[in-house]
């Protein structure tokens, strides 16, 4: 069964997502290619409503399995792009973290040998790596991702308005793992 996209947003806003980013998870092609018609994109609904119900990974969750930190990128994904091409593309362009956030990041890298990557469109994750250096202020060295990965695919990270990147460092204390 179809649905156009305007059904496919409605069934994705009870995740809290807005129109807007409901389009944007459609044109990453989350919910596969669509059926082009000439007045509207139609999508198969099992496809859409898997998506809607995608497993929310939690914060906890994640400074359990990243207890490094993780560097979350919020921009748009070219979906017709290889994995290779689109972490080459979300490697770069990231002047816009703060010099003290970037100093902290290389820190953790040096301590930790890297920290994790994680690109969301809507909170929806769609590739995964590890950053194990940084240049130039603004780009980022990542690697195909650890093992840790496989407890993100297939989910979702919702980390709320703001910039196009969410950084959470951690430090590890007596075993256990506190935020920064």
């Amino acid at each position: 069964m179809l649905m156009s996209a305007r059904e496919a947003c409605a069934a994705l806003s009870p995740l809290g997502l807005s129109r807007g980013q409901g389009q944007r998870v459609l044109a990453a092609g989350l919910a596969g290619d669509p059926l082009r018609t000439r007045s509207a994109l139609l999508y198969e609904e099992r496809l859409v409503r898997a998506l809607a119900e995608r497993p929310t990974i939690s914060w906890p969750e994640v400074h359990e399995l990243c207890a490094a930190g993780v560097f979350v990128s919020r921009r748009t994904v070219d979906p017709t792009r290889c994995p290779a091409e689109q972490i080459e593309a979300l490697s770069s362009g990231w002047g816009s973290v703060s010099p003290w956030s970037w100093w902290e990041m290389g820190c953790q890298i040096r301590t930790h040998g890297s920290i994790a990557f994680v690109a969301t469109v809507a909170g929806f994750v769609v590739l995964g790596g590890d950053i194990v250096g940084l240049r130039d202020g603004s780009r980022l060295l990542i690697e195909p991702p650890g093992e840790w990965f496989g407890s993100f695919e297939g989910h979702r990270l919702p980390s709320g308005p703001g910039r196009p990147w969410v950084l959470r460092l951690g430090t590890l204390r007596l075993g256990q793992h506190a935020a920064t």
